[in-house]
This record gives structure tokens, sequence and C-alpha cells, in this order.
């Protein structure tokens, strides 16, 4: 499969402001097996965007305690493609979830998803979703992190790549509050795999780059857009 990942929003309305919806922005996941069921967690602070018919909303802030109402919707992505969600579930605490492991042949192959999610997430971006670019290209980090090497005689996904990630998730995790900081820093990361891998990028050259010896950040791919890494060094790389 080298699609990229499917954004979407989960927008739920409060019986306050009715006409209005919250949605925060996740990713589903890539799959080896047609039907695999995952699950996602989504923080209440992550439902911060609040429109009508497309028109932001600002200083809007959701009531859980009266949803009324609650949509899922894809936005600017090529289809075709189906999910099917069976269930929604409010929780008390952080939950986190294990990224679906996929099978990678070649250096190629990483290439071709990573390329695919900056064509869709860049778009999504520039439509002035950055909540769903920043879920597409975390959601192809973990999936890269968590895949299966298949048929190589060596790791694809070495360590330094490893580190890659794990460095750009840190350092997106700390600018939260910013949707633009956060998506710049991932895709980033993304680039810096690609030059890791000995492809060329042609843009954001002198653009900040994850270091792919510093092994601090410790990480496991997860389906959580933002789940608490086990850190030695909870500061951000520079």
């Amino acid at each position: 499969n080298v699609d990229a990942p499917l954004g979407l929003h989960l927008q739920f309305h409060d019986s306050n402001t009715r006409y209005i919806g919250y949605a925060s922005a996740f990713a589903v996941p890539l799959s080896s097996d047609i039907g695999e069921a995952v699950s996602v967690y989504l923080p209440q602070t992550s439902f911060d965007r609040g429109s009508w018919i497309g028109r932001p909303c600002n200083g809007c802030q959701i009531n859980f305690s009266s949803i009324v109402e609650m949509d899922i919707y894809v936005l600017f992505q090529e289809g075709p493609f189906e999910v099917k969600v069976k269930k929604v579930t409010a929780v008390d605490d952080h939950q986190s979830f294990p990224s679906p492991a996929i099978a990678l042949s070649s250096t190629e192959e990483i290439k071709t998803l990573i390329d695919q999610t900056i064509q869709s997430g860049g778009g999504l971006y520039d439509d002035g979703y950055q909540e769903l670019c920043i879920a597409i290209y975390t959601s192809i980090l973990n999936t890269i992190l968590s895949a299966n090497d298949s048929g190589a005689t060596s790791s694809i996904v070495s360590e330094r790549m490893k580190n890659i990630i794990c460095s750009g998730l840190q350092r997106a995790e700390t600018q939260i509050g910013s949707k633009a900081n956060m998506a710049w820093t991932l895709r980033y990361t993304l680039d810096a795999l690609l030059e890791e891998m000995g492809f060329t990028v042609t843009s954001n050259e002198q653009a900040w780059r994850p270091d792919p010896t510093m092994n601090e950040y410790q990480c496991s791919g997860v389906t959580t857009a933002f789940n608490p890494l086990q850190t030695e060094n909870s500061e951000a790389p520079d």
C-alpha cells in the first residue's frame, strides 16, 4: 500500500451552540491486513477547531457535558477509501495503542510512502487544515517506526532513522499550541528520513533536522498523535 494515511475529523456539537462543530483530527494508520481494527485516543484539548460550515469560530469552546451530535469528515483527500467506526467511547485517562506493523522491503518503498504523505499533508496544510496535516505526518512516522522488514538481509529502518523519528516527534510535542510549527517540524523530520536513506530533498535543505545520532528519546509506534514519550531528557533538541 503506497497511499498516505487517511486523515479524518471527529466533530462534536454541544447544546449551547449546536450550529458550531468542534473537531479533532486523527489518521487511519496503514495496515497490511484489510479490515484490521485499530484504536485511537483523542484528548479533550484536541477538539480545538470550532467552525460553522467551514468558517472558523475564534474563541469558541466546547462544553463536553452537553454533547448532542457527532460528525466524521474526510476533507480534501483523494479516494477511494473505506472506514468503519465501531464505537466512540469517553475515557477518564490517557490511552495508548500500538500502531499496526506493516512490512517494508526497501528504502524506495519508504520514500514512496513519505512522498505520498507529504503531497497529501501539504495540500491539507495549504487548505487551512493544519491539524489534519499533523495527524497524517505523525501517523506515517509511527508506521515507519513500527514497520517489519520484509525479505531484507539487513534492517530497512535503521537505528539512526528511529532516532530521527523519535527526536522529531519529541520536538513537535513541545510545540503544541502552534499547529504551524508542529506541522513543519514533522515535515522536516520526513525530509531528514529521506536524506538519511540517501535521497535528495530539493526544498527546505537548510531547515532544522533531527540529529540521527541522538538516542536520548526512545519511543515506540503508536496510533495516538502525541503519546507521552519515554525520555531520558525532557528537553527538546535544539
